[in-house]
């Protein structure tokens, strides 16, 4: 089920009579849905580039940069993890 707050409704994504085969099934469809949106995002940054830099090969720097910005996000809450679990114990 995901729930939608800009208008208050739930949507039905899976159903099935075993929990772990409907959370496998969400799940595949998550990951196909960020390659997806991540294929989307790198045509786009590829276009800019060759719009913006006519006649060179930029693809490494669209690939570069698509990396970047696909991984630092998930590399920051990794951080702000790690500090919270660190930060508990400590008392002032």
């Amino acid at each position: 089920m995901e729930h939608f707050p800009a208008n208050g409704r739930n949507e039905i994504c899976n159903r099935g009579r075993n929990a772990v085969e409907v959370l496998k099934a969400f799940t595949h469809d998550q990951r196909q849905a960020l390659q997806i949106w991540t294929e989307d995002m790198t045509a786009q940054v590829k276009e800019f580039l060759a719009e913006k830099y006519p006649g060179l090969d930029m693809s490494r720097v669209a690939d570069s940069f698509i990396h970047k910005f696909t991984t630092q996000a998930v590399a920051q809450k990794e951080s702000r993890n790690h500090q919270q679990k660190h930060s508990r114990g400590i008392g002032v």
